[in-house]
């Protein structure tokens, strides 16, 4: 039974928090999410398509704040950090903000999206998830691999950071342990001195 709400006079479906985003990830889910907390409990850890977007396991996001920050020294103390995605960039709340930020340790930058913790989800991811996500560089990742999904704590990262003139390109990505990698990075951004 689908819920309905009436709007002067007219019948529509009512949306709950992240509805969207699950349905555009193929994830059905009968519970009614509330709030930002619930949807973070819930799916503490959860992989969604293959390995394309993770949420930090919630006991976890102290953790990877700390690694961020510590190659980012400039959004120390504004941000929490909340999922990765395949290529091992980290999103987080800017506190000051409430915009979400991508972080980006084969680029060496930080990007803010224009949308809070609900709407990156419900409608960047949800109908931008190219954008978003490079869903379209990760699909022909997979397809390469035959489907083989990208395993917990792992990424596809860069053999050479784009700010070491590395190529954005298939071949210049590996599978490398997520904590590995962003250390890795962190010491080259040090050594660029950004």
């Amino acid at each position: 039974i689908e819920n309905f709400k009436v709007y002067a006079g007219e019948a529509r479906k009512e949306q709950y928090m992240f509805e969207r985003f699950l349905e555009s990830m193929g994830v059905i889910d009968n519970d009614k999410i509330k709030s930002q907390l619930d949807f973070q409990k819930k799916y503490s850890g959860f992989t969604f398509m293959n390995g394309l977007y993770r949420l930090h396991k919630f006991d976890e996001i102290d953790k990877w704040t700390k690694i961020v920050e510590r190659a980012f020294p400039g959004i120390k103390g504004d941000i929490e950090v909340f999922a990765f995605d395949w290529m091992g960039r980290q999103f987080a709340i800017s506190k000051s903000t409430k915009q979400v930020l991508m972080i980006e340790p084969g680029t060496g930058e930080v990007f803010e999206i224009p949308a809070d913790f609900r709407n990156f989800h419900d409608t960047e991811i949800a109908d931008y998830s190219e954008d978003a996500l490079s869903a379209d560089f990760f699909a022909e990742w997979y397809a390469s691999e035959f489907g083989q999904d990208i395993p917990d704590n792992q990424c596809l990262g860069y053999k050479q950071p784009l700010f070491t003139e590395g190529e954005d390109s298939m071949e210049n990505l590996e599978l490398q342990d997520l904590t590995s990698y962003w250390q890795r990075m962190t010491d080259l951004m040090k050594k660029e001195i950004f």
